[in-house]
């Protein structure tokens, strides 16, 4: 199977893991893996990837001062991108994310190599603009399938698509399958959360909600993981709280799991969210989970009370509520961390490969 995925940028992020994933295990099945991104090539992949799989970095980045300069460079993308792949021949593509899968498909009008095409976000969540909402489901009737990561997901498109549309959510590596640095570098008990520091993740609101048990729970530390825009205004925040000794911001991770074995509760205050990875690996280490209920994701993998806790998005005493109950209660923290191991069944790596080749 000659393969290529087709994805703006190969820097750190959870769709840009998952492909990554993806391409490896099938690179290891000697498939003939390329990649396309709209990437420079001074920009190296944040996630290893296997010698064998073909990189392919078109420069393709620019900004636009007006709508018109904005057309004329996605008709270069279009353009390109249609090179590229008349070039390598590839038997299938797969496209992730909203925009890309647009130009994919656009490129390849008049092809016969069948496109799938992969939705890493909630669409009822996220508006990317009326015209593009509306290129969107011109050319998804273009697509042979449209691959999206929950049944809400799905059913954001009308009836026209819903004949092309399959649910197949992120897998989880198992711990078993996993390394791990050996030494802890983190001073216990503390809670983890993993992600993009940007308004949707709702960090501010895990702040708040640590802010309110700070002092009944001296021992305990908040440590976040990722990058984004909000970091100062977070950092803010924080000092503002006197608890710049008790959280700390520690950029990105290649590794989650080094942070994950660790942790003694790990908590994903969202307001929306596609497939959230890094809850998906907590719970595989056996991590108590505290999710937000927001409308996709979290809800369609915890079962609560059982293998993590779900509480309402935006609700920082909810959420301050139910992490003091499992902060006092280690045999909860326990209880559920042993059922959310279950997770690693359920999101199997080759269970989920599986279903991506059946759709191929």
């Amino acid at each position: 199977m000659r393969l290529m995925l087709v994805i703006s940028s190969l820097q750190a992020g959870g769709a840009e893991r998952v492909l990554s994933t993806m391409a490896n295990f099938w690179a290891r099945k000697n498939w003939m893996i390329s990649i396309v991104t709209f990437d420079d090539v001074s920009r190296q992949p944040f996630y290893a990837l296997d010698s064998q799989i073909r990189i392919f970095p078109l420069s393709l980045f620019r900004n636009s001062s007006n709508i018109l300069s904005g057309i004329g460079h996605n008709w270069g993308r279009v353009k390109k991108l249609r090179r590229t792949i008349l070039e390598n021949e590839p038997d299938a593509i797969i496209s992730f994310i909203d925009k890309t899968n647009v130009l994919v498909l656009l490129a390849t009008l008049g092809m016969t190599m069948p496109v799938v095409v992969s939705e890493r976000t909630d669409p009822h969540q996220y508006s990317f603009g009326r015209m593009w909402n509306s290129l969107r489901l011109f050319a998804y009737l273009k697509a042979k399938y449209v691959v999206v990561q929950t049944q809400r997901a799905k059913e954001y498109f009308p009836a026209t698509l819903r004949s092309k549309i399959v649910v197949i959510p992120n897998p989880v590596t198992p711990m078993s399958e996993v390394q791990v640095a050996s030494q802890s570098s983190f001073q216990k008990p503390f809670i983890a959360t993993i992600g993009r520091l940007v308004e949707e993740k709702g960090l501010d609101i895990l702040l708040h909600a640590f802010a309110r048990l700070a002092n009944r729970f001296p021992h305990w530390s908040l440590n976040i993981f990722g990058e984004g825009p909000l970091r100062s205004s977070l950092e803010t925040l924080r000092d503002k709280f006197g608890l710049s000794e008790r959280i700390r911001f520690h950029g990105l991770i290649r590794n989650p799991y080094d942070v994950l074995v660790q942790a003694d509760l790990f908590v994903l205050p969202s307001r929306t969210e596609g497939f959230p990875n890094a809850m998906l690996e907590a719970m595989a280490c056996g991590v108590p989970v505290i999710a937000t209920d927001c409308p996709s994701g979290p809800r369609e993998i915890i079962h609560h009370g059982e293998d993590g806790l779900l509480v309402s998005t935006e609700d920082e005493e909810q959420l301050s509520t139910a992490m003091q109950w499992l902060m006092e209660n280690e045999d909860d923290r326990r209880r559920l961390g042993n059922n959310a191991r279950n997770i690693s069944q359920r999101y199997n790596l080759e269970r989920i490969m599986n279903l991506w080749e059946e759709v191929l």
